[in-house]
């Protein structure tokens, strides 16, 4: 006798599932739901006391996903020839609102179903995904199996986009789950924990991309018009501000999103003697090194009694017996027609702490500076090509000069650490500090010389609030750019949010997640997978939240309908009833025996590169709109309803998906259950049952 594992089995879709697997055949069922999320017991109960007979094919256990299948539940589910995996979390608005348990569910859910198909070895084992790993549909193409996976989440950045880490930044095509850890938000307690990644993701892309920059600190970022910036904005209900994620193509000039002000320093900090740190931020400013001969070192200054302190500071570092005529360390000169006095000094010491070929190399050695060190590094930064500017004894600005672009980027990203946010001014090769509490915190953390004595500053405009570590920008400008080709975003762990160009940004979703997890199990463990991908789907005993009992159950109160969309562009599906995508699950079962990696497959099976994948779907489109009314017509109720534009309604929902289900018609399958009755059928099976309208 057939066996088959139906996770998933007290869902609205596994429990159609369930009965038609029932209906159609004669093997036996394991049915395994939490009860927890959207399962049902009454589903299934329903469904086995429809006909005689069910209740003895079908063993129910109940078995929560999120932690591993034990040998005892396996014992009692026994050997089976299937897995039919429906368990999953799949309301969308719920995902966006609360994405942490949303993704984490269903990644742990997918590891436990294949985890427990390792051990088990069934013939094959249905995955069932979404229409939405792949993105809206463009330009009226549905998408074919193996189309770019590039869904609303994740949301994506261009080539050379910054990911900051705890050890500096590293370009997003470059990071290495295995070698980097990326900057999160915690947002419990506002602080800036490492990020693990568990994955990085590369796509084409062609088309347009965003060019955002913000008015504080002008950062810049290109991405994707799917991609998720946290935002500020008002709360209607008690008039203050809250924390939102939005897309990109929703933003507009004048709002504000979170960056960050503030970056932790590294656990293991390296704190050198002030002047060693201070010598270095000097020779970074102003400073040369030749290797030929003595291999001495030089700086330079028009002010001669910064070359004495600097060189009391080399001396102090360098350590060595005086070897100039005068006694004093290194030799002072003035140049024969500029008015700018050199030191020049050779030390073995210094060079053993540091190779000074490249002053790549001192910025390397910084960025494990301590706080003080690094303060001090900063201090003779300016002191060697530095400036303060003052209005009124008021500290209106402080300037650094560094001509190479790789110095200016690494120097404000250690900036970060002090808490000084610069601005990048590429036209004059420096960077520049403006708002008042950034000059104040450079002001306590790098003393330099050209502080004036009598210095003070504005107050600043906001307090730092709980979060000192972050702040919102204001978005100054919004281009469209073109592609270069690639886009990337990094799959991360606990707070699922990383730092990119200094911006706090959101990491990938989880259905597409949870197809890689499928895909690495059928490489590398051999698990005979299948993949379906498949639509909007209704039918008997659907969840209230979702669109078809939502808008009977409004129509019945003489409630307005949103509709998602704008005038000449409402968002439309292919709809599918739940009882169709069951019956191309049974289809594939019978007549598509998997394909498998060549290292695992047995004599006589199919190989491939890549596991099998079907799109299960309907050709029937139907616009949001159209698809209200006709439901309003089956209930005979007045549709009232008003438009919303579904990108600020529901960000990360597209207007227009689509699948082309020409494989699986090619093999000969067809939906059994035309749209239109069915959809009657609904309307009137839940008007008869009212109870699930509430629940």
């Amino acid at each position: 006798m057939t066996r088959v594992l139906l996770t998933g089995a007290g869902g609205f879709a596994g429990s159609h599932c369930l009965e038609h697997l029932l209906a159609v055949t004669s093997w036996d069922v394991v049915a395994t739901d939490s009860f927890r999320h959207k399962g049902k017991t009454d589903r299934i109960t329903e469904v086995l006391d429809s006909h005689d007979g069910w209740r003895a094919r079908v063993t129910v256990i109940t078995h929560d996903l999120t932690a591993p299948v034990t040998a005892q539940t396996a014992a009692k589910i026994g050997p089976v020839d299937y897995l039919i995996a429906y368990a999953a979390e799949s309301h969308v608005d719920r995902s966006i609102t609360d994405p942490v348990p949303f993704i984490t569910n269903n990644v742990q859910v997918t590891l436990s179903t294949l985890e427990y198909a390792r051990a088990a070895r069934p013939r094959a084992v249905i995955l069932i995904s979404t229409d939405e790993v792949y993105g809206p549909e463009v330009a009226g193409f549905p998408h074919g199996e193996w189309a770019p996976i590039l869904p609303s989440n994740p949301y994506c950045l261009s080539m050379g986009t910054d990911v900051i880490t705890r050890r500096g930044l590293v370009p997003i095509e470059d990071f290495s789950i295995t070698q980097h850890r990326t900057l999160s938000r915690d947002g419990a307690t506002s602080g800036v924990p490492d990020g693990l990644a568990r994955r990085t993701w590369q796509f084409p892309h062609t088309g347009e991309m965003l060019h955002i920059r913000t008015r504080e600190g002008r950062e810049e970022i290109t991405c994707t018009e799917e991609h998720k910036f946290f935002a500020r904005v008002t709360s209607h209900g008690s008039g203050g501000t809250k924390m939102v994620e939005r897309r990109a193509a929703d933003l507009s000039v004048g709002d504000r999103v979170c960056i960050t002000r503030k970056l932790p320093f590294p656990q293991d900090v390296l704190e050198p003697e002030p002047e060693y740190a201070r010598l270095l931020g000097y020779w970074m400013a102003d400073g040369s090194y030749s290797e030929k001969r003595c291999r001495y070192v030089r700086l330079a200054d028009q002010d001669r009694s910064m070359i004495d302190f600097y060189r009391a500071q080399a001396q102090a570092v360098c350590g060595v017996a005086p070897k100039s005529k005068t006694g004093a360390f290194g030799h002072v000169y003035k140049h024969g027609t500029k008015n700018c006095w050199y030191l020049q000094f050779a030390s073995e010491r210094l060079r053993d702490r540091i190779d000074l070929s490249d002053r790549m190399n001192v910025i390397e050695q910084a960025m494990n500076f301590g706080p003080k060190a690094l303060g001090q590094f900063v201090a003779g930064w300016i002191d060697g090509d530095g400036s303060i500017a003052r209005e009124k004894d008021i500290v209106k600005r402080a300037e650094i000069s560094c001509s190479d672009p790789r110095l200016r980027r690494q120097l404000k990203f250690l900036l970060r650490r002090l808490g000084v946010i610069a601005v990048n001014d590429s036209d004059w090769d420096r960077v520049a500090i403006h708002d008042a509490r950034s000059l104040m915190a450079l002001f306590e953390a790098a003393p330099t010389r050209k502080w004036p004595s009598d210095s003070d500053f504005r107050t600043p405009q906001r307090k730092p609030g709980r979060a000192q570590n972050w702040m919102w920008a204001r978005i100054e400008r919004i281009d469209r750019v073109p592609s270069d080709g690639k886009v990337y975003d990094l799959e991360i762990g606990k707070y699922h949010n990383y730092l990119a160009s200094y911006f706090l940004v959101h990491n990938s979703a989880s259905k597409a997640a949870t197809e890689a997890i499928g895909v690495s199990y059928w490489r590398t463990y051999g698990v005979p997978i299948i993949i379906v991908n498949s639509m909007n789907m209704f039918g008997e005993r659907a969840s209230s939240e979702k669109f078809v009992p939502k808008v009977i159950g409004q129509c019945l109160a003489g409630e307005t309908v949103t509709i998602h969309g704008r005038p000449g562009d409402i968002g439309s599906r292919h709809w599918l009833h739940a009882r169709n995508l069951a019956d191309g699950v049974l289809f594939l079962l019978r007549y598509a025996p998997p394909a498998m990696f060549p290292a695992h497959a047995p004599a006589g099976v199919a190989t491939a590169g890549r596991p099998d994948r079907y799109n299960v779907a309907a050709p029937d489109r139907v616009d949001n709109l159209t698809l209200a009314r006709m439901i309003a017509d089956a209930a005979g109720c007045e549709l009232r309803y008003r438009l919303e534009d579904f990108h600020r309604a529901r960000p990360g929902h597209d207007a227009h998906y689509g699948l082309d289900p020409g494989k699986i018609r090619a093999l000969g399958w067809k939906p059994p259950v035309p749209f239109e009755p069915s959809l009657i059928q609904t309307v009137t099976w839940t008007l008869a049952h009212p109870e699930w309208l509430d629940e």
